[in-house]
């Protein structure tokens, strides 16, 4: 198949529009979500915008002849940047999208309830895994750009440069397997089944898969299913799973 040849950028303030583009596009599992949202700006605001505005020295963008199609998003210091957006960024979200009615089951919201509750609770990297992996990225391309290589020229681009800023190591997400999405008890993992920091010149790269679960009864939230780790860079878009020592907790 002919592929367009792509290349990698530094972010650039006028690519904010791209980067809530194609966190939309590939919303959905790797698929288009658009259909899945009334405000199609809620994915973009929390998993793609924070960082072009907050942190863009660690951002970067693939473009090729049809414009920006895929980007890589870093934070140095991920406790700093919590705190950071905690500060700036997620209070004029709350009062934008409130969080749902307490009265109103967490089973029955709407997808953009869900991303209003996200808002309003949004996930706090572990003590265990702060303290080894201070950073983390990540990475979303469309699909005409995956498969290409390009995946991994993006995380060798952006985990030279938390190098070079001084970090030791970074988390990225991945969807957690069908088995464990949303409704599901999942798997928890514990600190102990984080493996050692690799003696290497390579920057550690541990990888965590979250659910959002929602139970009768229960607050829903984000839980960690699988921790694993690769002293490499990521081969694509998507962690393949090859490439990822998983320890599922005992």
């Amino acid at each position: 198949m002919n592929r367009t040849a792509a290349h990698i950028r530094p972010y650039r303030p006028g690519d904010l529009d791209a980067l809530y583009q194609i966190c939309l596009l590939t919303g959905d599992n790797g698929q288009d979500a658009t259909s899945l949202f009334a405000d199609p700006m809620l994915l973009g605001h929390f998993f793609a915008a924070p960082y072009g505005l907050f942190a863009p020295s660690l951002a970067f963008v693939l473009e090729d002849a049809q414009g920006v199609g895929g980007y890589i998003l870093g934070a140095l210091d991920t406790r700093a940047f919590e705190e950071q957006l905690e500060s700036n960024w997620w209070p004029r979200l709350r009062t934008r999208y409130p969080d749902p009615a307490a009265g109103v089951p967490a089973e029955q919201w709407t997808r953009d309830q869900r991303m209003a509750h996200m808002i309003h609770h949004p996930w706090r990297i572990p003590d265990e895994l702060a303290s080894r992996y201070p950073s983390h990225l990540h990475i979303d391309m469309l699909p005409h750009l995956q498969a290409g290589g390009y995946g991994r020229q993006l995380t060798n681009t952006l985990t030279t440069a938390l190098r070079d800023q001084g970090s030791r190591g970074c988390t990225c997400t991945f969807p957690a397997p069908t088995s464990a999405r949303p409704g599901s008890t999942g798997t928890s993992a514990s600190p102990n089944s984080l493996p050692p920091l690799p003696n290497s010149q390579h920057l550690a790269c541990a990888f965590s898969a979250w659910i959002y679960e929602t139970h009768p009864g229960e607050a829903p939230g984000f839980r960690r299913t699988e921790t694993g780790v690769c002293h490499d860079a990521l081969h694509e878009n998507n962690v393949s799973r090859n490439d990822v020592e998983v320890r599922r907790a005992a």
